[in-house]
């Protein structure tokens, strides 16, 4: 956000009109203190959750435990931009038992669309002691809450920009026009999930599975609160991906909210019974995420400066090009699976040089902009290609020099 002039693409491509209000009184707050206090409300939420199960000593250790999630680490880089969220997130957590549901999610689904949006699917873990009826009702409250807040979203955008939201093509959308394209987006969802599932590796996978028996040995009693109960936390995991379905984009690990803090809550909670047992396998899925962070984190890193290697090397500076492009086939094509790979670790480098316009953008863009995509030649770098075309910098990704530095799981490479 330092780095940006105007929030407005923000707004016309993703609709976070309350980001853009804000946009010039905290472009200019410190990374450090942001990130504290992301980390502040983001564990008011989580102990809220934990604490309705379990004592304040276990509630704070699977507080701990929830932090370890890939989703924050990786949202943790734009701490300014998710403020709003994690403020909002905490917020939520303080009221949600002093507020008519009706009321609160409708308030909750309009704020969070006007933000980054993620967090507004982990709300029903607020709800978890409810009754079966109250439950029902809060699952229905929860989603036309959503509905309600994207609607503001599209209206907001309109209002400012004279056009609903448009997807950015870096999100690589596919409207549903037939049960084809309707296949091909389930498909893709159900991809980015098997995909962002196995980074959490095999022991959180095998704790999640203890989850679920224990969750199910629990309620044995009581099919129909276990049930419900279990519906409650899949749409939490799921919903992340219910843009992929509806309107075909790409998910990134970093919105992934449900999947993650889901999945953590799913481990930590149904042990409330046997405290030795719950920590030993909170301790264990602990060491699986951390180790998953970790990697993810060193990788990003690492990645980081390679892109910032890259760019001294062109000693290529304002005002000799004009705007910078990254090609998204090359990134959206591979970012799934090379996560150091998407494009924020170049853009960083490129803002602090003094470039202002710098776009994730295919090729179309340039066909606009007059440039022969044929007879574009590209020269060689450390980890990218790069070109130089009517005042504008092409940049590509060395897809090889990734994969040789094992930047892919080792099934992909």
């Amino acid at each position: 956000m330092p780095y940006l002039s105007s929030y407005i693409g923000k707004l016309a491509t993703e609709g976070r009109w309350i980001n853009y209000l804000i946009f010039h009184a905290t472009k200019h707050i410190n990374h450090t203190v942001a990130q504290y206090f992301n980390v502040l409300c983001l564990s008011c939420f989580c102990c809220c959750v934990a604490r309705k199960y379990c004592s304040l000593r276990y509630s704070i250790i699977v507080t701990l435990f929830s932090l370890l999630s890939l989703s924050f680490w990786y949202v943790s880089e734009c701490p300014v931009t998710t403020m709003t969220m994690y403020l909002f997130t905490a917020i939520a957590a303080f009221v949600h038992d002093k507020m008519d549901k009706r009321i609160f999610f409708l308030i909750f689904g309009i704020l969070y669309g006007g933000v980054v949006p993620p967090m507004y699917f982990l709300l029903p873990l607020l709800f978890l002691k409810e009754s079966n009826r109250e439950l029902i009702k809060m699952l229905v409250y929860w989603i036309l809450g959503y509905v309600v807040g994207f609607g503001f979203a599209e209206l907001a955008t309109y209002i400012r920009c004279g056009h609903l939201i448009q997807l950015h093509e870096t999100r690589n959308p596919n409207y549903i026009t037939d049960y084809h394209d309707l296949w091909s987006n389930i498909q893709k969802g159900g991809y980015m999930f098997i995909e962002h599932a196995r980074l959490m590796n095999w022991p959180a996978i095998a704790c999640i599975v203890v989850g679920i028996v224990v969750h199910t040995w629990n309620y044995r009693n009581d099919i129909l609160r276990g049930t419900l109960l279990a519906i409650v936390f899949s749409l939490v995991i799921l919903s992340s991906y219910a843009l992929s379905i509806t309107a075909g984009i790409d998910i990134p690990i970093r919105t992934s909210w449900g999947l993650y803090l889901g999945s953590a809550f799913c481990i930590a909670l149904p042990l409330k019974k046997n405290k030795r047992a719950q920590l030993a396998i909170i301790l264990l899925a602990a060491g699986s995420f951390f180790l998953s962070s970790f990697y993810i984190v060193k990788e990003r890193v690492e990645a980081k400066n390679i892109a910032k290697i890259f760019f001294e090397s062109l000693k290529i500076y304002p005002p000799q090009v004009q705007e910078v492009v990254l090609l998204c086939h090359d990134w959206d094509a591979w970012s799934q699976r090379i996560q150091s790979a998407e494009p924020l670790t170049l853009k960083e480098p490129l803002y602090a040089a003094g470039f202002e316009k710098v776009y994730h953008t295919g090729e179309k863009y340039l066909e606009e902009k007059g440039v022969e995509i044929d007879k574009v030649r590209y020269r060689k770098a450390i980890g990218y290609y790069y070109a130089i075309c009517k005042d504008i910098l092409i940049l590509r990704i060395d897809k090889d020099f990734f994969s040789n530095n094992h930047y892919l799981p080792p099934s992909e490479q």
